[in-house]
């Protein structure tokens, strides 16, 4: 898991839940990690659950010596410790969350990019976006997968989803059974996915 990753969800997880993490907004013209611009449309529609096949993916992790790989696994008290800020010369401070929040958080990692190479390939198109933050309606800290369509306003011009919401969600798959493991101690869920379309610009 990448060092953003961890510190978007610590954070949110931290204060309001972990809605709108990660969120990668693609219009028109395949994946782009936009961080998070979620907070700032508008959602002519709600967020619909997915209708699709479910699959399933793991992730085995090893926690290499020191911090390259942003993290160090403490199993005596299951507790991940990861890299908060980098300076040039190297960590400067650290966070620490239990092994269960960092297995919620990497199931929905690798649950995402699964669920979007197989949606891709379904819908032989990759024209919608996609991200990780709380289920609609939910704020528990279990992270969900939401994929998107989007309509974007550009100086009084309305450019609209080449996909409709109903099709991405009939072939997106309604969940992800995802197993991780660090180091050996393995954390298995079912990550829920979800369907929306948002719009960008002009409310």
């Amino acid at each position: 898991m990448n060092r953003r990753a961890l510190l978007s969800a610590f954070a949110s997880a931290s204060t309001l839940g972990l809605g709108g993490c990660l969120d990668q907004n693609t219009i028109g013209s395949g994946r782009s990690d936009a961080g998070d611009t979620r907070s700032a449309n508008h959602r002519p529609e709600k967020p619909v659950r997915c209708r699709g096949d479910p699959i399933s993916a793991s992730r085995e992790v090893t926690d290499s010596p020191g911090y390259e790989d942003n993290i160090e696994y403490f199993p005596s008290n299951r507790t991940v410790r990861f890299v908060a800020t980098m300076s040039g010369d190297g960590p400067e401070s650290f966070e620490t969350m239990p092994f269960e929040q960092w297995g919620s958080i990497e199931s929905a990692e690798v649950g995402l990019e699964k669920v979007r190479e197989v949606t891709e390939k379904r819908l032989e198109t990759d024209d919608f976006g996609s991200g990780m933050g709380d289920a609609p309606g939910f704020f528990n800290g279990d992270m969900a997968i939401t994929l998107s369509v989007a309509t974007r306003v550009e100086d009084d011009e309305t450019v609209t989803p080449s996909l409709s919401l109903s099709k991405l969600a009939d072939n997106a798959p309604k969940s992800a059974n995802v197993t991780v493991s660090l180091d050996g101690d393995e954390y298995s869920r079912t990550v829920p996915v979800y369907a929306e379309h948002v719009r960008v610009g002009a409310l």
